[in-house]
């Protein structure tokens, strides 16, 4: 599965996700993106998620690459996985047909727009 569109934590996503829902109380619309950890931009994801925006994707990642920086890396997986099952395959598959060693990547959960 490819989409096209990460989340991506910029001002206009969150105003457009906040100005749907109505709810320009929150205390994220308030607060610049630039000064969010990681506990709002998960607050965020899970308000995406809530309102229908997003769908639940497995990507691989480099085991470099800790959980909590999996939205924030430079360079994000261009392809996503309908299952944790289909994505750890496919490390499976990497690990024998291609240059890669057991503990090389690792699957991650994440959320992406629709």
């Amino acid at each position: 599965m490819k989409l096209s569109q990460p989340i991506s934590f910029s001002d206009e996503e969150v105003d457009a996700l906040f100005t749907k829902t109505n709810n320009q109380i929150h205390y994220l619309y308030m607060k610049p993106t630039s000064e969010w950890d990681s506990y709002d931009r998960n607050n965020y994801i899970s308000l995406l998620y809530k309102a229908g925006f997003t769908i639940q994707v497995y990507g691989i990642y480099s085991s470099s690459v800790k959980e909590e920086d999996k939205y924030i890396v430079e360079s994000p997986p261009k392809v996503f996985y309908d299952t944790k099952e289909e994505a750890e395959a496919e490390i499976t598959r990497l690990i024998e047909k291609e240059n890669y060693n057991k503990g090389d990547l690792v699957v991650y959960p994440l959320y992406k727009i629709k």
